[in-house]
C-alpha cells in the first residue's frame, strides 16, 4: 500500500459547556472543511484555522497512515492518544506549522493538551471506475449488488436468492447476474464486465466517443438484444472478442484489424488471420475509497470536559489490484478458473 501524505475531511463542531460556578464559558471548534494528516512512525492529524488563529492535533505514536488503510478492523481504537488545542496571536499562521523538521516561530497564547482514545470508524467503497454506478452493475441492470432486496443480511452479490430471504450464501459463488464473466470478480470491481479484454468504459453504448457506458442505450454490434459491454462476442460472429487477436497477443483486441480500420471484433467478416485463443485476461485494477469517522473520548482539557467528542470525517482513496486470471479452459466438459 502506498503511503498517504494527506487525508481530507469535512468538519465544523460549535460545543457549548457550563462551568460549575453557573457561568456559561463558550468554546468554539470552528475550522475549515479539511484537515491534514502527516508522520513518519507516528499519525498526526491537524486542522489550522485563522481568525482567530487555532489549531487542533490528534497524535497517534507508533501507528501510520499505512495501518490505518490496511488495517483489517472497521473499528479501530487507540489509547493514550494525544489531544492538543492551542491559540495564536499570530493573524495568519503559516502553512508549514506541522509536519516540517524545523517548525516557524509563532505566538501562542493558550495550550491545553489532554489525554485521551482516539476510535476510528472505517467504511470502504470499492469501484472499477467503469463509468457504471455500483447500483447499476448487475447483468440486468435493475439490481444493487451492496444492497440486501429480502433483508436476510447477505448483500445482494453474495445471496444466492436475493429476493428469498429463506436463503442464503450456500453454494460460494458469485452468480451470473452479478459477475456477467464468472471470473470471480464481481462487476462493480471488474474494469471488464464481460470478460472479452475490452474495458467496460471503452465500449461506449451510444458511440459518443465520451468513452462512458451511460446512459444505458447500449451498443449492440450484432443486435442480439445483449450489449457490447455485457457480450463475450460483440460481432456474434462465433468467436469470442478475446480471441480476435492477431499473432501477437497483448490482451487488447482493440489494436487488431485485418481489414480496413475496423476491429476484428467488431467485423463479423471471416478472416484468415485465426490467432490462437486468450490465455489470460487482462489486468484488472479498481479504487478503495475509504471513509473514517473519528470519535474521541476521556478528553479533558483545561476548561472542557467531554465525554464523546466527534472530531470529524476524514476521506481517501488507494489503488487496488485484482488478481489476475486466465479464462476458462474447457476440461473434460467442465471450465476452470487458472490463477496466474
Amino acid at each position: 500500500m502506498r503511503t498517504l501524505s494527506s487525508l481530507f475531511a469535512l468538519f465544523i463542531i460549535a460545543l457549548i459547556y457550563s462551568c460549575n460556578d453557573g457561568d456559561v464559558l463558550e468554546v468554539e471548534f470552528d475550522f475549515n472543511d479539511t484537515y491534514q494528516a502527516c508522520g513518519d512512525g507516528e499519525l498526526l492529524l491537524y486542522k489550522t484555522k485563522n481568525d482567530p488563529s487555532e489549531t487542533l492535533t490528534v497524535l497517534i505514536s507508533g501507528f501510520t497512515s499505512d495501518e490505518l488503510f490496511t488495517s483489517e478492523e472497521d473499528i479501530i481504537e487507540k489509547t493514550n492518544v494525544d489531544f492538543n488545542y492551542r491559540t495564536y496571536a499570530n493573524t495568519q499562521l503559516p502553512n508549514d506549522l506541522f509536519c516540517t523538521n524545523i517548525p516557524p516561530d509563532v505566538n501562542i497564547t493558550n495550550d491545553q493538551s489532554s489525554k485521551c482514545t482516539a476510535t476510528f470508524f472505517r467504511t470502504i467503497v470499492e469501484d472499477d471506475n467503469d463509468g457504471i454506478p455500483t447500483e447499476l452493475e448487475s447483468t440486468s441492470r435493475t439490481m444493487n449488488p451492496l444492497a440486501d432486496d429480502d433483508d436476510d443480511g447477505i448483500l445482494n452479490y453474495l445471496d444466492d436468492d436475493p429476493k428469498d430471504s429463506s436463503v442464503g450464501d450456500e453454494i460460494e459463488k458469485i452468480s451470473k447476474e452479478f459477475d456477467t464473466d464468472q471470473d470471480g470478480l464481481p462487476n462493480f470491481i471488474d474494469e471488464d464486465d464481460d470478460g472479452d479484454n475490452v474495458p467496460t468504459i471503452n465500449e461506449d453504448p451510444i458511440k459518443d466517443a465520451d468513452d462512458n457506458p451511460l446512459p444505458l442505450e447500449e451498443q449492440d454490434t450484432d443486435d442480439d438484444g445483449i450489449p457490447n459491454y455485457l457480450d463475450n462476442d460483440d460481432d456474434g460472429d462465433g468467436i469470442l472478442t478475446r480471441d480476435e487477436e492477431n499473432e501477437t497477443q497483448d490482451q487488447n483486441p482493440r489494436n487488431d484489424q485485418a481489414f480496413g480500420t475496423t476491429p476484428n471484433y467488431l467485423n463479423a467478416t471471416p478472416t484468415s488471420n485465426v490467432a490462437p485463443k486468450a490465455t489470460r485476461y487482462m489486468d484488472h485494477k479498481y479504487t478503495r475509497s475509504y471513509t473514517f469517522r473519528l470519535v474521541i473520548t476521556n478528553l479533558s482539557l483545561n476548561t472542557l470536559f467531554q465525554d464523546e467528542f466527534n472530531f470529524g470525517t476524514l476521506t481517501g482513496s488507494l489503488p487496488g489490484t485484482n488478481d489476475k486470471l486466465n479464462p476458462p479452459i474447457e476440461l473434460d466438459g467442465e471450465k476452470e478458473l487458472n490463477f496466474e
